[in-house]
């Protein structure tokens, strides 16, 4: 006789008895139940997280089942592994000791790297350039600093490059400075940081710095996002905002027409980025928009913390474009197959120039 299971609603005295099926499946008999897909389903993934929380830090049984000699290696084991994650955590300390003590260092030379991007400091006078008479004349307005540097160091970035549109570059030209800093807790250890990104007065929006912060944590050995927020800009009118796209449709004579603003890709996206609490209200589809749109931001910020602020001069000069090129060609060296030159039925030929030409047009 299969077991019988007792189901009562709130408030009603009434008992039903639902006899489970001796096959075990309960899928027809949840159809019969009439409970709606999505509550169903928030149920199920309710049960099932509840499930494997049980399991965390439960044992498998393996482990004690084993010889005794066998388990004494594996507490041999756990002592090694112990010894080895000590010795990664005094290593991560010496670095972090030494990030402390040569930050100073960095901060000055990239203050320095400010003042003469913005035109507030000269170069000493024994790096400086004696300038030709012909020049002289060609230039009537004397440059201010280094014109363009941070647009050209960011459009030479493989990263940035294809994602910076005509509006962007116009608006990147007053681009003074890009900093980061880093985001501390309660302990003083560090949990994120604050890209700064100052501007020159401009037609465009009213802020003199545009921030982003990105705070971040772990969990079970990867890193998720805790907070991702970016300054509002404050845009002197639509048309210069290079975001959005603005479409005016007739309404009919006497009326105004209706106005849609549509969402563009654009660089200064990176400064309103989702809202991280929304994504779980989101259908599937959108879901994994939304997240691959973080996963972009994120790459941005850590290029720009790791690679572009620290080594902007190598950016603009492109200097970094052909280290990188460098480096692809070692890793497509590496990837070569070896072939057999040991084979005698393999033969070489040298093409002849006529030959060459002739395959070329067969090709064509």
């Amino acid at each position: 006789m299969p077991p019988k299971r007792h189901v009562q609603d709130e408030g009603e005295e009434d008992v039903e008895d639902i006899t489970l099926p001796e096959d075990g499946d309960v899928s027809k008999l949840l159809k019969e139940m009439n409970i709606p897909d999505d509550v169903l389903q928030a149920s199920l993934v309710q049960a099932m997280q509840a499930g494997l929380q049980n399991l965390i830090g439960t044992s498998s049984g393996y482990i004690e089942s084993l010889p005794g000699p066998v388990k004494a290696r594996i507490a041999y084991l756990e002592s090694i592994q112990a010894d080895y994650d000590a010795a990664e955590e005094a290593l991560n300390e010496e670095i972090k000791a030494l990030e402390r003590k040569y930050k100073p260092t960095f901060d000055g030379l990239l203050e320095m790297r400010r003042k003469i991007v913005a035109g507030e400091d000269e170069v000493p006078e024994e790096h400086a350039v004696e300038e030709e008479e012909e020049e002289k004349e060609e230039d009537e307005e004397e440059a201010v600093g280094i014109p363009d540097f941070w647009l050209i160091a960011l459009s030479n970035n493989p990263l940035f490059e294809p994602i910076l549109t005509e509006k962007d570059s116009e608006i990147l030209e007053f681009l003074e400075d890009i900093s980061c800093e880093d985001v501390l807790d309660e302990d003083g250890d560090e949990k994120g940081y604050r890209l700064n990104f100052v501007f020159r007065e401009n037609k465009h929006f009213s802020n003199k710095v545009l921030s982003l912060l990105i705070e971040l944590y772990q969990e079970g050995g990867m890193m998720q996002v805790d907070e991702l927020e970016g300054t509002k800009i404050h845009w002197h009118s639509d048309s210069v905002n290079p975001t959005i796209k603005v479409m005016k449709k007739k309404s009919g004579q006497g009326k105004k027409p209706a106005v849609k603003k549509e969402k563009v890709d654009s660089f200064f996206n990176i400064f309103s980025p989702p809202v991280l609490e929304d994504i779980q209200d989101m259908e599937q589809q959108e879901a994994e928009e939304t997240q691959e749109e973080i996963e972009k931001i994120l790459a941005m910020g850590e290029s720009l913390r790791e690679d572009i602020i620290p080594h902007a001069v190598h950016w603009f000069t492109g200097e970094a474009i052909e280290e990188e090129e460098e480096d692809d060609e070692e890793e497509d060296e590496d990837g070569e197959e070896d072939y057999d030159d040991d084979d005698d039925d393999d033969e070489e030929y040298e093409l002849k120039p006529e030959d060459a030409k002739e395959a070329e047009c067969k090709q064509q």
